[in-house]
């Protein structure tokens, strides 16, 4: 049973690790777009006032591209968002279970005491993602770069506070039970 539900929390975030890249991946080229469509929108104007001439349809054209890329961005960037909360979420509940097995077994005091602060850290983590994956929600495409790195090192983090508190609790000195 131990076997099957280890099982299903590898394939699980296995499968949710490559969605996170795809979408991370897509986001990015979404920002980069929605940039260099911001950029060129400038370039436009900056024509408009230095020739005199009439840009006005370049001009027109720039912003309707500048437009399409931003949508494009804003979608890349809900999907993206959406993934790490999915993934931070899987990982929220593991602080429970972690708990629950700790209280089964028949840990030492020290045992307990460090499986109980790995599950504090591990409830930090969970804060500071979560925190870093709102921040995301409305971040722009010249600062998203950035904001996306910060909020993948902090699922990172996550990830090792919850496998080390997994570990703490498979390593934890037990008591002999007493029959």
């Amino acid at each position: 049973m131990k076997r099957i539900h280890t099982l299903a929390v590898i394939a699980g975030l296995l499968a949710a690790g490559a969605c996170n890249r795809g979408a991370a991946h897509d986001a990015d080229r979404a920002a980069d777009k929605a940039q260099k469509e911001m950029d060129k929108v400038h370039n436009a104007q900056q024509d408009l006032a230095n020739d005199g001439l009439d840009h006005s349809k370049k001009l027109a054209d720039k912003a309707s591209d500048y437009a399409a890329a931003q949508s494009d961005f804003e979608q890349k960037r809900q999907i993206r968002v959406e993934v790490l909360h999915s993934e931070h979420a899987l990982i929220a509940s593991q602080p429970v279970l972690v708990s629950a097995l700790a209280n089964l077994a028949p840990l030492t005091d020290a045992g307990r005491a460090d499986v109980n602060e790995k599950l504090q850290i591990l409830m930090m983590r969970l804060d500071e993602t979560g925190n870093a994956i709102t921040a995301l929600q409305s971040v722009d495409a010249a600062s998203w770069q950035d904001r996306d790195n910060e909020a993948s090192r902090a699922m990172s983090r996550l990830a090792d506070a919850r496998d080390a508190a997994f570990e703490a609790l498979r390593k934890a000195p037990r008591t002999e039970r007493s029959a």
